[in-house]
């Protein structure tokens, strides 16, 4: 829910200027029909001057502009002040207009800063039942011309990760408060679970990623034991102040980590959320509970977790969570 704030000192200096233009723009006027009789003010005999035949216009603006503009050019001749008044009046319009028009660009920018990271600019998604797959995909968009960079691959967010307290950057642990399956994950006291992005990128992306940020492809890609890249950025909105937050979720990377994989159902049940003693509640579509050993429902391991990288890799990621990106 959005709350709406009122600062007293800008309505009051708002209030302020209002006034003195108000003033301003009617104390000229004001004061000039002081001097002179109402007659005279209404037929405005003192704002024309000018002798019979003095007016001209070139015929170059009569074939210009024809009619209208020959009129509007003899008008202006008549009284320079008020049409120059005009002039600078339009003038202030258009650039205040722009002003404020750049000014809500710059704005909508600045949002789309916090709220979007992306190291792309197209993104294209694919259904499991779609008929044609992420490589072939890739190959034929490979082939367009502009395209100079292209990736593809998957991601999952049911996998969490359990971490000590003390791998946690401080900001984290202050200002993240959610974290999915702690209510009913068995584990200890100085333990956390941590939300994760789990990504799966293609062979090639993920050996040039390696290799920008000078990492071993063979470490990295051994399969008898793997290794995953870490990526963080957090970002978080603080409710009690209103703002955003960026911050480190770990320290360092380079270490192992237990993870939990909850079972979340299928067409026939799905999980609630509850936990009963060494148990895990589910209901079926008929609404009634289902009892599930704990064991049953949450996978469990180990898993080895390498260095953290600093560049954003060119993959869909969320850009406003406290999720570890795990690739």
């Amino acid at each position: 829910m959005l709350t709406l704030r009122l600062s007293p000192e800008s309505l009051l200096l708002s209030a302020v200027l209002g006034l003195v233009t108000v003033l301003i723009s009617a104390y000229i006027p004001a004061r000039k029909a002081s001097k002179v009789s109402a007659i005279d003010s209404i037929r405005q005999t003192d704002d024309i001057k000018i002798k019979p035949g003095k007016v001209k216009t070139s015929r170059l603006t009569y074939k210009l502009f024809g009619f209208h503009g020959m009129l509007a050019s003899k008008n202006f001749k008549r009284n320079r002040r008020k049409y120059r008044a005009t002039v600078i009046s339009l003038f202030m319009s258009v650039v205040l207009f722009i002003s404020a028009s750049s000014f809500s660009e710059y704005l909508n920018r600045s949002v789309s800063q916090v709220m979007e990271l992306s190291s792309y600019d197209l993104q294209y998604t694919l259904l499991p039942e779609s008929e044609i797959k992420p490589a072939e995909l890739k190959e034929i968009l490979s082939k367009l011309d502009g395209i100079d960079k292209m990736s593809y691959g998957s991601s999952s967010y049911d996998l969490s990760l359990v971490v000590s307290e003390d791998r946690l950057s401080e900001k984290y642990r202050e200002l993240s408060t959610n974290h999915y399956g702690s209510e009913f994950i068995k584990m200890d006291e100085n333990e956390r679970i941590l939300n994760t992005h789990l990504i799966f990128i293609d062979d090639e992306t993920f050996n040039n990623m390696l290799l920008e940020n000078d990492l071993s492809i063979e470490e990295y890609t051994d399969l008898s034991a793997p290794k995953a890249v870490l990526y963080q950025e957090g970002k978080i909105f603080n409710y009690d102040d209103r703002r955003y937050y960026t911050f480190n979720i770990i320290e360092e990377g380079s270490f192992e980590s237990d993870y939990i994989i909850v079972d979340h159902g299928n067409d026939e049940i799905f999980f609630t959320g509850e936990r009963r003693g060494d148990d895990l509640v589910y209901k079926d579509m008929e609404d009634n509970e289902v009892i599930v050993p704990y064991e049953e429902g949450i996978t469990s391991g180990s898993l080895q977790l390498g260095s953290l990288i600093t560049e954003a890799p060119m993959v869909s990621l969320n850009s406003l969570s406290d999720e570890l990106n795990v690739i």
